[in-house]
C-alpha cells in the first residue's frame, strides 16, 4: 500500500469539504425554492400561479448561479429554461395549465387545483434545480448550457420529483 505524503491528504480533504459544502448548500437552496414554488402553486388565480412559480424558479437559478460563481443573465435563463422544459415536461406543464384553468370551475375546480398545482410546481422546481446543480458542478456556465443535451436528465429528475411529491401528498392526505 502506497502512503501519501502527510501534506497532500489534508489538502484533498479540504477540497472535498469545500465541494461537499457547496453542493449541500445548493441542494438546500433547491429545497427552499421548491417549497416556495409549492406555496406559489396555491395562488388562487388562474395563470397567476404559473407566473409566480416561474418567478420563484428564476430566483432559485439566480441564487444557484451565485453559489457557483456563474454570471447570471435573467433573459438567458428564461430562454434556456424554456428550451429545456419545452418538449420534456409537456404532460406536467399541460397538467399545470389545465390545473390553472380547472380552478375556474366553482367548488370542484378549487379543490382539484389545490391538490395538483402545488405538487407540479414543486416537482418542476426540484428537477430544474437539480439539472443546473449538475451542470454547475461539472464546471458549466450559462453560456455553455445545452438544454437539448440536458433534457433526458431533466425528464429523469422530474419523474423522481413527481413521485416524491405524490408520496408526500399521500402522506399528508393520510394524516
Amino acid at each position: 500500500m502506497e502512503m501519501l505524503e502527510p501534506e497532500v491528504v489534508p489538502q484533498k480533504r479540504a477540497d472535498l469539504g469545500a465541494e461537499s459544502h457547496r453542493l449541500l448548500g445548493a441542494e438546500r437552496t433547491v429545497v427552499r425554492y421548491a417549497q416556495w414554488s409549492l406555496l406559489a402553486g396555491l395562488v388562487p388565480f388562474s395563470i397567476l400561479d404559473i407566473a409566480a412559480v416561474t418567478g420563484v424558479q428564476v430566483k432559485m437559478l439566480h441564487d444557484l448561479s451565485g453559489q457557483y460563481g456563474v454570471s447570471f443573465q435573467k433573459e438567458r435563463i428564461k430562454v434556456l429554461v424554456g428550451s429545456l422544459v419545452g418538449g420534456v415536461a409537456t404532460t406536467s406543464l399541460a397538467a399545470g395549465v389545465v390545473g390553472s384553468a380547472v380552478r375556474a370551475i366553482p367548488v370542484v375546480g378549487s379543490f382539484l387545483g389545490v391538490v395538483t398545482q402545488p405538487a407540479i410546481a414543486y416537482a418542476t422546481t426540484v428537477a430544474l434545480g437539480r439539472v443546473f446543480i449538475s451542470h454547475f458542478e461539472a464546471g458549466g456556465t450559462l453560456l455553455d448550457f445545452d438544454p437539448i443535451e440536458m433534457r433526458s436528465f431533466y425528464r429523469t429528475e422530474l419523474e423522481k420529483a413527481e413521485q416524491d411529491a405524490k408520496t408526500a401528498s399521500a402522506t399528508v392526505a393520510a394524516a
